[in-house]
């Protein structure tokens, strides 16, 4: 395709140029790619590109995204920027699908599953990472529909929990053969991963100053090197600075913690609590999700999984409870609703008589539970298992939903000890009730529970307070869970804020006009008639992908408690800006503000239960805005640098060694343009003691190289597969290294260095000797045809 006439190619910079070409590039050699530039780095620009590419080659393209940018993000751009001249080719050659269309039964139909099974011939999915799941629903269609095709994964987070994660991606165009790479002498690569993974958990910390390293260790994997192309924003921004262009990126500012009181929120409640979260005496022992513990004869599998599920509900009714009460009231009142069902069901005399001494509170709990879906749209009979197939019908797309956790469909009562499983359902349901009662006094000012009493919520007011300081800035507040954004939205405009708006998965609203009304200027929706959005809240439904540049302010509501959904959200305002439109906001220096809230107080307690509930100790540091004991660097300055050294990325060698090819090709022109015609093995040499030029960043500030300064011989040679392997005969130690990382800080040097050789070619046989063995070795691990060999391009004695 001429690049010329591309309508994409024109508009992209050089980096996404290379990124395109290197993914053409990897798809063809491994039959996908994965795209990983950081967070607001312009990946769906090179998604874009690749589609234009293969639609001027008559190829059928599927392109799989989330709900939330498929209308305001993919199809503005394709009706924008191709529509006018691919009509026809759109129309016929190209798809576009939800995650979720394949994440549920029946959201693809038979007939278009069968033809894109069998006529697509490019599939480009956005936010891959909502695949690292293989055996969900739509991790098996996206295996099914991956066979045979050329396969690009765009993602800024391909780890999001674990370096299966990532290894999963890749599967699905490795396509379960564990030989996939064995050309690169890797000859079963899932245990490649599980060695990986085996090595980095025996390190037992998770701190962020690990996740730097981990970051590393992957840059140098032999695997990914060959399918990953991951651009950290450093050297995206240096690589424009070099080639005479300025990208533009927001400053960050992480602000000091809004500090709230869990304990003034909870009042008395809050030890009863924390007690009943005490995994080894709990008040609440979560009966039906656990039957197997009064089996009969119980199997050690099924033990093991339902102790899991009652973790996983431990832990998502903890992390309510931070987050709001109106949340934590909800999560409870559906957890109720699943227990008096499961009773009437298998016990229905024993729950008439649970449901004859609760009527005030349970006739209270399933007003509130109606309301909410009547608030969704929902009507429902007034029957126990119809109001709970409702809550079930109606999940949400934010993660942990409560409503997903299944209880034992297998339960046969003759099997176990029911009296004291009944007994141990109906205390549940006792304490629960008990529980949502004093809520109810603390939180309502009737005695039916309609009118919130918000005085006492320390964590609300706090927000008030924070909103009040910035009255004339757009804000984007972030919570995870659908009822703390609804009670948010609510409360906001009881206090009297105006122009707000609030999204979440289940709430009828036109996303895509909020969105523009929001960020206006970001989605080239701009327009004075319009009703502006000034305060947004929404759940992480709008954490990825999308463009809210027109703020300038994240508030995150509850704890965060992963590094990478905190870094996806940062990224909606915290991305690739544009001087035209920051001149037309009237921002000359655009920063963007982050405010986490913390219960500083309680910390530990919530850091405790949540390490007994789930076993985990948390990837938590000072700079996601929790002061814990799990932060391993003590000085906050250094906290931070190491939070911002994950979020941007740190350069890699390779992407060095990019920009000091830039420097030089625009520095040396003509001493470039003669590179290629120079002749094969040619031989050079330096002075080891010649200490080579600085290398500096774009603020022109040196960067540590780790020279060792050692002797030796440097062979460059092309190998069968086209392969470019460095080699490093290392005389001070007698040993052969062959990653770039090593070896360029020890070869490295400028047009003005000295050419220096003391030994000569003919002095330097034994150096050959010893790397052409190691290249031998290499040969029959990749298992190269016999009689085949490199090509020496080029070597350089270092004495």
């Amino acid at each position: 395709m001429g690049r010329k006439e591309s309508i994409i190619y024109r508009t992209l910079s050089q980096y996404q140029k290379d990124g395109y070409h290197a993914a053409l590039q990897i798809a063809d050699t491994w039959n996908g790619a994965l795209i990983c530039d950081g967070v607001g780095s312009g990946k769906t620009y090179i998604g874009l590109m690749l589609l234009e590419r293969y639609l001027r080659d008559n190829k059928r393209v599927l392109l799989i995204t989330p709900k939330s940018i498929a209308e305001s993000v993919w199809n503005s751009q394709v009706n924008r920027q191709l529509r006018s001249k691919y009509g026809r080719l759109l129309r016929e050659h190209y798809d576009i699908k939800l995650h979720t269309d394949l994440g549920r039964q029946g959201g693809i139909s038979d007939d278009d599953l069968e033809y894109f099974r069998e006529h697509k011939d490019v599939i480009i999915i956005d936010e891959a990472h909502h695949f690292r799941n293989p055996g969900s629903n739509r991790g098996r269609l996206l295996m099914e529909l991956a066979q045979n095709k050329k396969l690009y994964l765009l993602t800024a987070t391909p780890i999001n929990n674990s370096l299966d994660d990532i290894h999963h991606l890749i599967n699905y165009f490795a396509q379960n053969d564990r030989r996939h790479f064995a050309k690169i002498g890797m000859h079963d690569f899932r245990r490649h991963f599980r060695d990986i993974e085996r090595d980095l958990e025996a390190e037992e910390t998770e701190e962020i100053a690990e996740l730097v390293e981990e970051d590393d260790l992957l840059r140098q994997d032999p695997v990914l090197r060959q399918v990953l192309i991951q651009r950290s924003r450093k050297y995206i921004k240096d690589a424009e600075m070099t080639s005479g262009t300025h990208i533009l990126f927001p400053k960050r500012v992480i602000e000091p913690t809004v500090d709230y009181s869990l304990r003034r929120v909870y009042r008395t409640l809050y030890d009863e609590l924390q007690n009943a979260f005490d995994r080894h005496d709990p008040f609440l022992n979560l009966a039906i999700y656990n039957t197997v513990k009064y089996h009969k004869k119980p199997e050690r599998q099924i033990e093991n999984r339902q102790k899991q599920i009652v973790g996983l509900i431990r832990t998502l009714v903890l992390k309510r409870l931070e987050s709001s009460w109106r949340a934590f009231e909800a999560t409870i009142e559906n957890l109720l609703l699943k227990m008096a069902e499961w009773l009437e069901r298998y016990a229905p005399e024993r729950f008439r008589m649970w449901e004859g001494t609760n009527t005030r509170w349970w006739g209270v709990v399933q007003k509130h539970i109606r309301e909410r879906l009547q608030e969704d749209g929902i009507l429902t009979q007034n029957t126990l298992e119809t109001l709970l197939n409702s809550v079930a019908s109606n999940p949400s797309e934010e993660e942990d939903d409560i409503a997903s956790v299944e209880t034992n469909d297998d339960f046969i009562p003759a099997d176990h000890d029911v009296g004291r499983l009944f007994n141990d359902v109906v205390d549940d349901m006792n304490f629960l009730t008990g529980l949502l009662s004093r809520i109810y006094r603390l939180f309502y000012a009737d005695e039916l529970a309609n009118e919130p009493d918000t005085e006492q919520d320390d964590k609300l007011q706090r927000l008030l307070n924070l909103l009040k300081n910035h009255p004339n800035e757009k804000l984007l507040i972030f919570t995870e869970f659908c009822d703390t954004a609804r009670y948010l939205y609510k409360q906001l405009q009881y206090a009297g804020f105006e122009d707000i708006e609030q999204i979440d998965s289940r709430r009828k609203v036109n996303r895509e006009e909020i969105i523009e009304r929001f960020s206006p200027c970001y989605n080239g929706r701009f327009s004075e008639s319009v009703e502006p959005v000034q305060t947004l809240i929404t759940t992480d439904v709008l954490a990825e992908g999308l463009n809210l540049q027109d703020a300038s302010i994240i508030i995150n509501y509850d704890l965060h408690w992963n590094p990478v959904r905190l870094m996806q959200r940062i990224g909606r305002l915290d991305r690739r800006l544009d001087p035209a439109i920051e001149a037309q906001l009237n921002r000359t220096n655009p920063t963007v503000h982050v405010w986490n809230f913390l219960p500083p107080a309680e910390l530990d307690d919530i850091l405790k239960l949540r390490k007994r509930v789930d076993g985990k100790i948390l990837r938590i540091s000072r700079t996601l805005g929790i002061e814990g004991r799990f932060v391993s660097p003590d000085d906050d300055d250094e906290t931070l640098r190491l939070f911002n050294e994950r979020y941007e990325g740190r350069e890699s060698i390779e992407e060095l060694m990019n920009l000091e090819r830039q420097r030089i090709s625009e520095s040396n022109p003509k001493l470039w343009r003669q590179l290629p015609d120079l002749p094969m093995r040619l031989f050079s040499g330096k002075d080891v003691t010649e200490e080579p030029p600085p290398f500096l960043n774009r603020d022109g500030e040196p960067i540590s190289l780790n020279r060792v300064g050692s002797g030796g011989l440097f062979c460059c040679y092309e190998m069968p597969n086209d392969e470019i392997k460095w080699c490093f005969y290392d005389a001070d130690v007698d040993e052969v290294i062959d990653n770039v990382e090593d070896i360029w800080p020890e070869i490295r040097c400028d047009e003005n260095t000295t050419r220096w050789t003391e030994s000569g070619p003919g002095g330097l046989v034994d150096a050959r000797k010893k790397i052409e063995r190691h290249i031998h070795k290499y040969l029959m691990q990749i298992q190269a045809p016999m009689g085949t060999k490199p090509k020496l391009i080029a070597w350089m004695e270092i004495s």
